[in-house]
């Protein structure tokens, strides 16, 4: 059968891991917990297997059958579960004696020799930085369907400060306060976690609805480009706004 065919190789797999590691922490519960103007908000995450070796640096793993994303994918958000439990660990939120995240290794089962294989990509905390980008999913509570994306860009750890972008993709999703939600959770976590003193964002005149929105979430117009954007035969002014810790 295919477990037999497999199981040597397995077996093979784990022997030669734990002989270089500490301890093996599987399906694993983690959570971040964040405070969204007295509104508690936890973000939770189950993963696979953790490592935690010998020197208490931390590996994130994941089995996968199908596709590997790549490193990429993984730090802009396309990819997000192992950056999430990245963040979440990096927060001490799976209360392992872990202080550093060395890698992430994801196990492929294969339906041929070679059954096990792994993919093994350097990730640290200090990744967001050198991508200076990531791109965060809104999905719904209700069926965990995707339902838009909040994007972090133009990272700047000296000046502190990232800009921020916000997209509910279908109309039927919009106007039932997951935007606000979103934009909220996203400014409390860029001022809390990464060190930032502020955000910013643009927006054209015209999209009455995000300047609401940001308007809501703490931002304020401190500047304006006018003319800025070209719409067919005209231009509209650009309005530059900030939310200031």
């Amino acid at each position: 059968t295919k477990i037999m065919a497999i199981a040597p190789e397995l077996i093979d797999f784990e022997e030669k891991r734990r002989r270089i590691i500490q301890s093996v922490h599987c399906e694993i519960r983690g959570t971040l917990k964040l405070n969204i103007k007295g509104k508690k908000v936890t973000i939770l995450a189950i993963a696979d297997r953790i490592e935690v070796g010998k020197q208490g640096e931390a590996y994130i793993m994941d089995y996968k059958t199908g596709a590997i994303p790549t490193k990429k994918d993984i730090i802009s958000g396309l990819s997000p579960q192992l950056i999430i439990e990245s963040i979440i660990l990096s927060e001490n939120g799976f209360d392992l004696p872990a202080n550093k995240i060395e890698r992430i290794i994801y196990i492929k089962i294969n339906s041929h020799t070679p059954y096990i294989k792994t993919t093994e990509i350097e990730l640290s905390k200090e990744d967001i930085y050198k991508h200076k980008q990531l791109r965060l999913i809104i999905c719904s509570k209700e069926t965990d369907a995707p339902i838009g994306a909040v994007d972090f860009f133009e990272f700047d750890p000296y000046h502190q400060r990232i800009g921020i972008g916000v997209l509910i993709a279908s109309d039927l999703d919009k106007n039932k306060g997951f935007a606000t939600e979103a934009v909220e959770t996203a400014c409390n976590y860029a001022l809390n976690h990464l060190g930032v003193q502020q955000l910013f964002c643009s927006i054209t005149e015209n999209n009455e609805a995000s300047l609401k929105l940001f308007a809501k979430c703490g931002f304020k117009i401190t500047g304006k480009k006018e003319k800025w954007i070209k719409i067919g035969d005209h231009f509209l002014d650009q309005y530059f706004l900030q939310k200031i810790k």
